[in-house]
């Protein structure tokens, strides 16, 4: 059963497939499936819960950027302009925000439809490539706070998968 299992792990995650193979070593199938539906019913409470906590960051970032965007496209434009001085009169850091204005302004085009493109490239890489899942994996286990909660993630995980089949009779070794 197993083995018909790992034929397709689009559908079973490798983790079931190991818990089915040992509930079929140790002969206690309906254990590890009760222990597994329990399992499984935590973690997507955990991703609920992850997902809710991300939602308003987001929307913060969303906003903000769209804040930004109106501020150096529409409004900071009219309020040099109505000042009537060279831009190289300006202070550096007023220079700075022009220059960024200007980039927007010119190339709002690129950025509105090459943004989002790049990104569903970068996707597609870490989905259909080796090269492009090992870098993102290496992203999210590196990044500063997502990465601690990919690791602790992976490690519950490992740590469940291995005590249900401890606890089904499975020798350590074959664990």
């Amino acid at each position: 059963f197993s083995e018909s299992l790992r034929k397709h792990p689009d559908i079973f995650g490798n983790d079931f497939v190991s818990l089915v193979s040992a509930g079929e070593k140790a002969g206690n199938m309906a254990e590890m499936f009760r222990d597994y539906v329990t399992y499984a019913e935590k973690q997507q409470k955990i991703r609920g819960k992850a997902m809710g906590a991300m939602i308003y960051p987001l929307v913060m970032i969303s906003v903000a950027v769209g804040v930004v965007g109106i501020l150096t496209t529409v409004i900071f434009p009219k309020f040099i302009s109505s000042f009537g001085i060279p831009v190289e009169q300006l202070p550096e850091i007023t220079q700075w925000v022009q220059m960024f204005s200007n980039v927007l302004l010119d190339y709002w085009q690129f950025i509105l439809f090459g943004i989002p493109a790049s990104l569903f490239g970068l996707v597609w890489l870490a989905r259909n490539t080796d090269f492009g899942a090992n870098a993102a994996d290496w992203l999210a286990f590196n990044t500063p706070v997502l990465g601690n909660l990919m690791k602790k993630f992976y490690i519950s995980r490992f740590v469940h998968v291995l005590g249900a089949q401890l606890k089904g009779g499975v020798p350590g070794l074959s664990a």
